[in-house]
């Protein structure tokens, strides 16, 4: 495999999308970085939301490569962090080692995944099943948009809220087993509460959602499950 990269940077130049070192997709730095967040729960939302960690700017830039860059083979280790917020949520819940959970990912819309070529979130949600150690996970792409919406980037709080307001809905639950929406990064918390709301309208049982970063002066226990 050594051989293979360094032949890779060689031929192509390539660099680590964390931080621009040259190398073979993800250096050793940014994976270690990476993968050693401090799970918090986000004040004052409920149901609960978790994040892994903060979404600084590495895992900023990691999850617009994953997303605008192609860089597939990041699902991995962005899943695997992921894992990290819905384990801890779970634990916070009070949910028995073990205990069976839905994750329903935020759907991209239409438009990104054919640009994409994928689903992004919902490639980080079926990572993420496979790497929970507290729970036993299935991915069930449960949400859909139900009309177009703006690009968030330029909008404030309010303006997100109000662009998402019914924007998706939900299908019918295939089992009595809690939900736990999942998505890349929260801002303002208006796209993890419209999902959040869908769900609960199409009958789900919802336990919160997990996120791979909190983006924001966002506070809390970090690392420890107080509820």
């Amino acid at each position: 495999m050594r051989l293979v990269d360094a032949a890779a940077d060689l031929l192509l130049g390539s660099c680590c999308p964390g931080c621009d070192e040259p190398g073979f997709r993800l250096c050793s730095v940014c994976r270690g970085l990476l993968a050693a967040p401090q799970a918090f729960r986000l004040p004052g939302l409920t149901p609960p939301v978790v994040a892994a960690g903060p979404g600084d700017a590495l895992v900023r830039r990691l999850v617009s490569a994953h997303k605008e860059r192609s860089a597939w083979y990041l699902a991995r280790p962005l899943g695997d962090r992921l894992a990290g917020a819905v384990d801890h949520l779970a634990a916070g819940l009070g949910a028995p080692e073990g205990a069976r959970v839905v994750l329903v990912p935020v759907p991209s819309t239409r438009s990104a995944v054919r640009r994409r070529g994928y689903d992004a979130t919902a490639a980080l949600a079926v990572r993420a099943a496979k790497a929970t150690t507290a729970t036993r996970a299935e991915v069930h792409r449960a949400l859909r948009h139900t009309r177009a919406v703006q690009d968030q980037s330029g909008l404030d709080r309010a303006e997100r809220t109000e662009n998402l307001r019914g924007a998706l809905v939900a299908m019918k639950p295939t089992s009595g087993r809690p939900a736990i929406v999942v998505d890349d990064l929260t801002t303002s918390g208006a796209t993890l509460a419209e999902a959040l709301r869908a769900l609960c309208a199409g009958g789900w049982s919802v336990s919160g959602a997990a996120v791979v970063g909190a983006v924001g002066n966002f506070t809390g226990d970090k690392g420890v499950n107080h509820w």
